[in-house]
């Protein structure tokens, strides 16, 4: 009995030690990983570097008018829209202030006191009353066509459809976002 008793206690010391030895590896496993990385961290954090940044300022473009017509046509007595697409080259939206007839000429043998305009002819600006900022915004690297309703008369007193041309400049600013 007592050779039973020997490999038996034998068995259990084993089986102690096993434990201990689970735990010690549990243990170092899990020190490993906490103290590993923060090594790693330190050794890496010292590394820096410098230099120099330069920026440029954007030179605006001008915008362009194409696409201007008059319609309906004008008779005697008749009153037509005027619309104009406006191209905007620039990177950002542009909200149009004014339009500016820079001359008026009359067509089709016609004299230029026949005709009367919403817009003034005389090289004062137009500043859109009535529009709306929607109305208005060229969006960026985009284009928007612009109506001004009824903006060319042609005197009842006229004796035949006449045309006209109305060269204009558009005058603008950057539309910063609310």
């Amino acid at each position: 009995m007592l050779h039973n008793s020997e490999n038996v206690l034998r068995e259990q010391a084993k089986a102690a030690a096993k434990k201990k030895t689970r735990k010690y590896v549990v243990l170092g496993s899990i020190l490993a990983v906490a103290v590993i990385p923060s090594a790693a961290y330190a050794i890496i954090s010292g590394i820096t570097g410098s230099g120099t940044v330069e920026g440029q300022g954007y030179e605006t473009q001008n915008m362009t008018i194409s696409e201007g017509a008059a319609s309906p046509k004008l008779f005697p007595g008749s009153q037509t829209d005027v619309s104009f697409k406006v191209n905007n080259p620039n990177p950002f939206p542009v909200k149009l202030e004014q339009v500016a007839p820079t001359g008026f000429t009359a067509k089709d043998g016609c004299a230029v006191g026949l005709f009367s305009s919403t817009l003034p002819l005389n090289g004062t600006a137009f500043t859109f009353p009535g529009f709306s900022d929607s109305d208005l915004t060229v969006p960026a690297n985009g284009s928007k066509t612009v109506t001004i309703p009824n903006a060319v008369k042609l005197s009842e007193t006229a004796t035949k459809g006449c045309g006209f041309t109305l060269p204009i400049t558009v005058t603008g600013a950057q539309k910063v976002a609310p």
